[in-house]
């Protein structure tokens, strides 16, 4: 199961969200200096017990927690977006764009790629494809009010927790 915490802050306070999440629910103490990149960046910690992933957007901090590989993004919607297909798909709303979004950048956050560079392979029309082949992977998707959040994973289920 996927654990997501989202709490109201600012980006600065992403990493003091996650020690704190992970010594309270994982009884794991970490610090800023635990923080280590993968060989193609993605943040992790050494002895961790679990695998995580971090986003935030215009207030909004979200940690997601999973046994396996994971990837979180979260958009605000907008009251605008552009009418023009993105990853294969003409988004009809703002909040339909917002989940594309969320998808496609949680997947390459799963995959710790470039956003620049790996955004441009991926393909939603028809379930998700990655540079023309097909990609067996589950978007977990939370929605509330104009936060859409989606997280990339092999798990199947989603529990979200918000916190003041």
């Amino acid at each position: 199961m996927v654990k997501v915490f989202l709490k109201k802050g600012d980006k600065e306070l992403s990493h003091e969200f996650l020690f704190s999440l992970l010594n309270s629910e994982y009884n794991f103490s970490a610090d800023e200096s635990m923080i280590k990149k993968s060989a193609n960046g993605k943040p992790f910690i050494e002895n961790c017990p679990i695998k995580f992933s971090i986003t935030h957007s215009k207030g909004n901090i979200a940690v997601a927690f999973s046994e396996s590989e994971i990837g979180v993004d979260e958009e605000v919607v907008k009251s605008s977006f552009p009418e023009r297909a993105i990853f294969s798909v003409t988004p009809s709303s703002a909040k339909e764009y917002a989940l594309l979004w969320t998808k496609a950048e949680s997947f390459v956050k799963l995959n710790a790629g470039s956003i620049l560079l790996d955004l441009k392979k991926i393909d939603l029309s028809n379930g998700v494809k990655y540079d023309g082949k097909i990609i067996d992977i589950n978007f977990l998707t939370f929605i509330k009010n104009d936060l859409v959040l989606t997280v990339a994973t092999k798990e199947t289920s989603l529990s979200v927790t918000e916190l003041d």
